[in-house]
Parts: C-alpha cells; structure tokens; sequence
C-alpha cells in the first residue's frame, strides 16, 4: 500500500526563476516541519487615509515586497517539501516493488537500482542535513527578519497612530481653516454685499452729486441772474431813490416849514379862535346890543311916529292953534312957537339921522367882521386842505418808500436764502466728496485687505501643504523627532488659528464700525 499524498495548498504559481534561485534552501522545510518550527504568518498590511506620501509610500512598498517574498519563499518551500515527500515515498517505495517482482526484474538491475536508491538516499539525507541547517539558518534569519518586521510593524503601527493622529490634527486644523474660511466666505459675502449697497449708495451719490451740481448750477445761474437784477433793481433804485430822497429831503423841509406854518396857523387859529372867541363873545354882546338897539330903534321908531303922530298932531293941532291963536293971537308968539317946533323937530331928525347912521355902522362893522370870518375860515379850509395833500403826498412817498423797502428786503432775504442754499448745496457737495473717498479708501482698504487675506490663506495652505509634504517625507521611527514634528505642528497650528483669529478680529473690529456708521447714516 501507499501511503497517502499530502494535499497541497492551493498557492499561487511560483515563477521559475525565483525557484530556481530558492532551489538549495528547499530540501530544508521538510525537516523544519518536522522538528516543529512555526510558521510565519505574515501580518495583514493596514492601509492608511491620508495624504501619499514618498516615504511611507516606498517602505509601504519595501515591507510589502518583504513579505510577498517571503510568502513566495513559503510557497516554494512547502512545494519543495511536497515533491521531496513524493520522492522519498517513491524511494521508500521501490525495494517493496523489487522484493514483489523478482521475476521481473534482474538482480544486477535491482542492485543497481538499489545502489542507486542508496545514494540516492543518501543524497537526500545529505540534502536534508543542509536543508535543516539552511533551515535553520533561515530561521534564524526568518525569527530576525520578523523582529525586524515585528519592530517595523510596530513602528509603522505607531507612526500610523502619530499619522492618524496628525491626520486628525490636520483634518481639525483643515475644518478650522474652512471653518474660518467659510467665515471668510460669509464676511465676504457681506463685505461683497455691504461694496454693493456701498457702490449702489456711492451711485446714488454721484447721480445725487451730479443732481447737486445741476442744482448748484442752476442756482448760481439764478444767483447771478439775481444779483444782476439786483444791481439793475439797485441801479434803479438809486436813480429812482436819488429823486425820491431829494423830493423827499424837499417834503420832509416842507413837511417842517408846514409843521412850522401849522404850528404858527394853529398858534394863529388859537389866536384867531380866542379872538374869534372873544369876538363871537363881543359878537353876541353887539348882537344882544343891534337886537337891544333894533329893538330900541323899533319903539323909538314905535316912539318916534308916535311922538311923530303926536307932533304931527301937535302940529296939526298947533298948527290948528297957530291958526287959531294965529288967528286970534300975535304973530310974535307964533313964530317962536313955531320956530321951537322946528327946532324941536330937527332935532329929532338928527337924532334920526345920528341912529341911523350908527345902525349902518354897526351893520357895517358886522358884516366887516363877517368878511373876516369867513375869509379866516377860507385860509383855514385852505390850510387843512394843504395839510391833507401834504400829509396824503407823505403818506404815499412813505408807503412807496415802505414797499420799496419791503422789496429790498425781500430780494435781499431771496439773496441771503439763495447764498444759505449755495452754501448749504457746497457744504452738501463737499460731504458727498468726502463720503465718496471715505467710501473709495474703505472698499479699497476692504480689497486690499480681501486680497491680503487670499493671499495670506494661499501662502498658508501652500504652506500647510509643503509643512505636510515635508513632514511626511523626513518622518523617522524616533519618538523625539515625532514629538518634536508634532510640537512644531501644533505651535504652527496654533500661531495660524491665532493669526486666523486675529485676522478675523481685526476685520471684525474694522466692519463695527463701517456698519455703526452706516448704520448713523441710515438713522
């Protein structure tokens, strides 16, 4: 019977060459085997995600060739072992066929062939004491290389937990930074919306500044129209005024010598009215006397016919006597009756006459001093009525001069409102030039600042980037050159997110109070 194959592995196909070179260290396994060596069983390679990096690339690549020779160098091994197991058995099976068929076969033949399993044999024993050392020999060399390994292993497991861990750092340093940049996203976006409400506001001011100086223009046009027509206005004024104030000189020394006249025709009227009043008392008086006197001449004229009537009867009656004692007396006595008659009657003719003419007078004198009153009361009308014109002349020169003056000062206030406005459209002018260069100097300080802030993150991340290359190419396996890394990773991580914050805090600090301000503006 024979005894049974061992299975083999299903391995992978092992290149020719790489057995053939492996070929002397194979006869050696089956005796490892059987002394009871352990087996290496490579360790699975665990894959880090982060950045590629040359060196952990290469000694990545360098332990997996380690280990793919190693495990091809198994493989041939193992197969080495398999068909070495396949021709011992043959071997050892051989002599049990030459004893079974000695019919068949020759006794110089079996010799033979058995000289030749002999050293055979032999040379498989011999192969297999240098296998054993070679094995041996690799054990040593494999319990080195997998201290090697197993320190590579750890130092590749450690730099694997200091690069997760720099991969963490880095990826919260990376969420900081777009963090930070996404702030600056957002500060951007609102410094990008407050540059276009500050354009649309620095466009409204221009189209406002152009309105500004269209109306500033106007203004001054209708300014100088105006002081044109107020130099005309003036110039007419003053020609108009020199007349005015020469006829007013003249009505203000009329208005005196009219005072003055009134004065002396009032001090007159009071004379003339005490007079007047005294006359008016003497008027009455010689009324009370002309009607005393009309009265007395109305009964001495009632007396004067009566006595008249009574002398005429007399008379008649002397005359009847005359005639009678005429006749019957002397003519002697007669005559001087009739001569005291005569006498008596001139007399009270004169006396006729006398009152008569003293009533003519009386009359006279009476309508003498009403001549005079109303001759006085004609100058008086004639005084008032020269008063009132020359009051109503003064009055309307001062109504004239007044509207004048109400002109004057209109057109001067319209002149003083026109220069307030000029002044006001000037000072209006100069705050929307000094708003617009504020408004130019912020937007570009806020682009000057935005590009240094570009350029500052670029330089950063490209500095970021070149710190990360560089660290991951000059990693070695000792700690302090990985504390020191870290120590400098972290201080450089820490002054960038303090240089972020501070950035940030001054661009903080420099939007409070552009939007205070624009705020104030809004107010």
């Amino acid at each position: 019977m024979m005894p049974p194959r061992r299975r083999k592995s299903p391995e992978r196909p092992v290149p020719s060459k790489f057995l053939e070179s492996y070929r002397p260290h194979v006869n050696n396994v089956r005796e490892r085997t059987s002394v009871g060596l352990p087996s290496v069983s490579p360790n699975p390679v665990r894959r880090v995600t982060f950045a590629p990096n040359l060196t952990s690339v290469r000694s990545s690549q360098e332990v997996g060739d380690s280990r793919i020779s190693l495990r091809t160098l198994l493989n041939a091994i193992k197969t080495m072992e398999g068909k070495l197991e396949g021709k011992i058995d043959i071997l050892a099976s051989r002599p049990l066929l030459s004893d079974e068929s000695p019919n068949f076969l020759k006794r110089d033949s079996v010799k033979s062939i058995l000289e030749k399993n002999e050293e055979e044999l032999s040379r498989a024993v011999k192969g297999r004491d240098a296998a054993l050392k070679e094995s041996q020999k690799l054990k040593g060399d494999l319990e080195a290389l997998e201290d090697r390994e197993n320190k590579k292993v750890g130092n590749f497991q450690r730099q694997l937990a200091e690069a997760k861990e720099d991969n963490c750092k880095v990826t919260i340093m990376l969420e900081n930074v777009l963090a930070s940049h996404s702030k600056m996203q957002g500060a951007l976006e609102k410094v990008q919306i407050e540059l276009g409400r500050r354009d649309s506001e620095i466009a409204g001011l221009k189209k406002e500044r152009a309105l500004n100086q269209q109306r500033v223009q106007k203004l001054e046009a209708e300014v100088d129209q105006w002081q044109a027509r107020m130099l005309v206005i003036d110039a007419q004024h003053n020609s108009e005024m020199e007349p005015l104030q020469k006829a007013l000189d003249v009505a203000r020394e009329d208005n005196r010598k009219l005072a003055m006249s009134l004065e002396q025709a009032l001090q007159t009227n009071n004379h003339l009215q005490t007079k007047l009043d005294h006359v008016q008392e003497k008027l009455e008086g010689k009324e009370l006397e002309r009607q005393n006197l009309e009265t007395f001449r109305e009964r001495m004229n009632e007396e004067s016919k009566m006595e008249a009537e009574l002398h005429a009867e007399r008379i008649d009656a002397l005359r009847k006597q005359f005639q009678t004692e005429r006749e019957t007396a002397k003519k002697a006595a007669q005559r001087e009756m009739t001569e005291q008659i005569e006498t008596e009657l001139r007399q009270m003719e004169i006396i006729k006459d006398q009152y008569q003419k003293k009533n003519c007078e009386q009359s006279l004198s009476i309508q003498k001093f009403v001549s005079e009153m109303t001759n006085l009361q004609k100058e008086m009308q004639l005084l008032a009525k020269s008063q009132y014109d020359t009051s109503a002349r003064n009055k309307q020169q001062e109504l004239r001069l007044e509207a004048e003056r109400k002109v004057r000062q209109e057109l001067e206030n319209r002149c003083q409102e026109l220069e307030e406005t000029v002044r006001h459209l000037k000072k209006c002018k100069e705050a929307t030039e000094n708003k617009l260069k504020e408004a130019s100097v912020e937007s570009e300080q806020i682009t000057a600042n935005l590009e240094e802030a570009h350029r500052w993150f670029k330089c950063r991340f490209d500095g970021l980037q070149l710190e990360l290359t560089k660290n991951r190419l000059q990693r070695l396996p000792r700690e302090d050159r990985w504390r020191e890394e870290d120590q400098d990773k972290r201080h450089d991580g820490m002054s960038s997110q303090s240089a972020l914050h501070r950035w940030e805090n001054k661009q903080n600090l420099r939007l409070v109070p552009k939007k205070c301000h624009s705020e104030l503006e809004r107010k």
